[in-house]
């Protein structure tokens, strides 16, 4: 469809507009959308504001409290209990001072106040604040705020300038418009945060149990639905939830973008009554910046919630609400059971339709690092936004007209993930027993090409590839010798896995070429790029199964960016090496508009970029030194394959950050388990140079001899540095997963 676009959109909302022969399409600008202050998000709390203003009139403290299915209100009985339960945990930590974000009705307010020194309570209905000041008791301050405003002046000043000992930001994170605004909000609680203290985020919508809240729902108000109706019938009602879900992943990772140290306990709701908030909902306490706790024993449930010495964690306990067996036992009841003993009903993190017991209470927390990743989530800001903006390009265009958010979306990634699979010439060769036996038989193949080295006595090593060796040797530890392999052992896995003749010959020679890889006497760039050619770069970065698979998905991705942005779209590739990921997404643009960075430590590969990529701008860029320094700001960095480079992978991230535009996208390429064949070949190239720092030697990495980080390892560190995870390809289940490399997005 040839469109031409309009120069003047007229309205702060609007990047671009547009007109087709058939159709409209209207192009949000993403600083509308940026938290706390874009403003499309101002504009989703002043209607939550006004939605807030009209329920709190009522001036029970029961207002709003309706169930879904039937807008009954819930049992006065029912909301105390839940109340009550919420200032346990509150208070479990005998905190001094607690502020409480959103503080509504005061259902806390009243059963925490009269046990701390301070209560500061905040909320956006100015009603609502103002009948809590006329009453508030001495040592209470209540004041009008937004929940990402803790370190607001007015906040601050009713603190005292004395930070709380714990944040309180309980059934207020359904009101929030998306995952950003979460972050921000977590952001600036687990900062104003004293050392030591918690923030307990409570009353949360689990987005793993949505489309079961719902299906309960409907089958409740309209049982006569055949299947069919019912299906579709409960996925519109969950597409029009204008309320956020999140999972305890999703919470984890918005609590890491702090940067503090954090630990999260995910606590099931103990509810006696069987409602959708008992059902659906759980609590979670962030330690922050917390003592190290006793690694407790984890047990499988056999039935006794006392089971085992503690510390100790018992797990895998069917929840009988949504999970009914002989086994199964409700939250509830193990609360009951657990009467006078310290200990805490939780929920798996990752099924919730299990339980945990946790003894003592200490023993539920577990750094929030290794529960990172982009979780599940609804979010109701791009239906919100597209309410808004649809009349108004009504208006602007005086015709129906499509608007495109600057999102990547669940079906912006799904397409993604079915470009790579297409990219793939009659899907991924694996030969007959599937890719994880292909990738063990080379493994195989270079573990033994390690012990044949390490055999003969103690190699002579350059100094600088003395941590490859004690690698070596740590994974002949792990793993073992396999013992001599059959002839041909190394053409069969890698033909089993799709890898071109030119890889397979490179492993052959750097194989072959231990002894003088390790004295420094050839360097691997020789046989990497033989007489300066690059085929064998290219058969490792691009000719490939897994990399043709990740370019397909980066391809679409690029493509998909750019219908959302402000034309022409701004592209930073880092570390662009021999182009691979280059084509993909220039292949992906075709001829949209785009300005293209191509950077590199390497005047090499700039050179060579501007032969293959007529029109890309070059320049020589560090990751590591320089980035923080770049002057410009980007809708797409692409970093493939170099971003482990970093000696500190944290503060490259952070530098990252500052170079993407609003609703940019970060593109990230990198091994996220180790492959063993690379620690014969590729992993040279990551050796320090006498006098410089070795690549991880300032972050988590130090002392490790590690260069790939995991996948979770690359969340944590993506949310530390300010970044929101989005989602990973190959996805979690897919057998490409094994073969170690993966596409991670992320927005600021």
């Amino acid at each position: 469809m040839r469109t031409e676009p309009t120069a003047d959109p007229t309205h702060p909302w609007i990047a671009r507009i547009t007109r087709g022969e058939d159709l409209t399409r209207v192009v949000v600008d993403p600083a509308a959308l940026v938290p706390p202050d874009g403003a499309l998000v101002v504009e989703h709390r002043e209607h939550w504001t006004e939605v807030y203003d009209w329920t709190y009139s009522d001036p029970s403290p029961l207002a709003g409290w309706r169930a879904s299915g039937t807008g009954a209100p819930l049992p006065a009985a029912h909301m105390g209990e839940w109340a009550d339960r919420t200032a346990e945990l509150v208070l479990a930590a005998r905190p001094r001072r607690v502020l409480e974000l959103g503080c509504g009705t005061g259902m806390l307010l009243e059963r925490i106040a009269p046990h701390v020194d301070a209560y500061v309570g905040t909320d956006i209905a100015g009603d609502v604040v103002d009948r809590h000041r006329a009453t508030a008791a001495p040592g209470v301050r209540v004041v009008r705020a937004a929940a990402h405003e803790a370190r607001s002046a007015a906040v601050r000043e009713a603190l005292g300038g004395r930070a709380p000992d714990c944040v309180v930001i309980n059934s207020v994170t359904q009101c929030f418009p998306d995952l950003a605004y979460l972050t921000e909000v977590l952001r600036t609680a687990t900062a104003v945060v004293a050392a030591g203290g918690t923030v307990v985020v409570g009353d949360v919508r689990h987005a793993g149990l949505h489309l079961r809240h719902w299906r309960e729902t409907v089958t409740a108000t309209e049982p006569d639905l055949d299947d069919d109706t019912l299906a579709r019938t409960v996925a519109d009602r969950a597409a029009a939830d204008r309320e956020l879900l999140v999972d305890p992943a999703a919470l984890a990772t918005a609590a890491l973008a702090g940067g503090r140290r954090i630990a999260v306990a995910v606590h099931a709701k103990t509810l006696t009554d069987d409602t959708e908030l008992s059902r659906h909902r759980f609590d979670a306490v962030l330690h922050v910046d917390a003592g190290p706790d006793p690694v407790p024993e984890v047990l499988d449930w056999t039935g006794d919630p006392l089971a085992g010495t503690e510390p100790v964690v018992i797990r895998g306990i069917p929840n009988a609400l949504l999970r009914p067996g002989p086994h199964a036992v409700t939250a509830a009841r193990l609360r009951t059971d657990l009467a006078g003993h310290d200990a805490a009903v939780l929920l798996d993190p990752d099924d919730p339709e299990l339980l945990a017991v946790a003894r003592p209470a200490a023993a539920a927390a577990r750094p929030a690092a290794g529960l990172a990743g982009p979780g599940r989530a609804h979010e109701p800001f791009p239906a919100f936004v597209r309410s808004r903006v649809g009349p108004l390009a009504r208006r602007l265009t005086g015709t129906d007209a499509t608007a495109l958010l600057p999102v990547v979306g669940s079906d912006d990634i799904a397409a993604a993930d079915a470009a790579g699979r297409a990219a793939l010439p009659g899907g991924a060769p694996a030969g007959d027993a599937g890719p994880a036996d292909a990738v063990a038989r080379l493994d195989a193949v270079a573990l033994r090409a390690m012990a044949s080295v390490l055999d003969a006595g103690d190699p002579e090593v350059a100094p600088r590839h003395a941590w490859l060796v004690r690698r070596w040797r740590a994974e002949l530890a792990a793993h073992g010798d396999p013992g001599p392999q059959p002839d041909g052992a190394l053409h069969a896995a890698c033909a089993d896995l799709g890898y071109p003749p030119a890889m397979v010959e490179f492993f052959a020679a750097a194989m072959a070429h231990l002894p003088e890889l390790l004295r420094d006497e050839v360097p691997l760039q020789a046989l990497l790029f033989p007489d300066g050619e690059i085929a064998t770069a290219l058969a490792s970065y691009q000719d490939n199964t897994i990399n043709t698979y990740l370019n397909g998905a980066l391809a679409h991705l690029a493509a998909s960016t750019a219908r959302t942005r402000a034309e022409p779209l701004r592209v930073l590739e880092l570390g662009g090496g021999v182009g691979g990921s280059t084509r993909a997404v220039l292949d992906g643009l075709g001829e949209a508009p785009v300005d293209y960075l191509f950077t590199d430590v390497s005047r090499f590969f700039l050179d060579l970029a501007a032969t293959r990529f007529p029109g890309v701008r070059t320049a020589l860029l560090d990751v590591t030194t320089d980035l923080a320094a770049h002057d410009g700001r980007h809708d797409l960095v692409v970093a493939a394959n170099v971003l482990h480079n970093a000696v500190d992978v944290r503060a490259t991230l952070a530098a990252v950050r500052g170079v993407l535009a609003p609703g940019g996208v970060l593109a990230l390429v990198e091994s996220t388990r180790e492959h063993l064949p690379a620690l014969v070949s590729m992993q040279f190239l990551m050796s320090a140079r006498p006098g410089a720092a070795a690549a991880g030697s300032g972050d988590l990495r130090a002392g490790t001899d590690r260069i790939f980080l995991t996948e979770r390892e690359w969340w944590a560190e993506l949310a530390a540095a300010g970044l929101r995870p989005v989602a990973a390809l190959p996805h979690g289940t897919d057998d490409l997963r094994v073969l170690g490399q993966q596409l991670l997005l992320a927005t600021p």
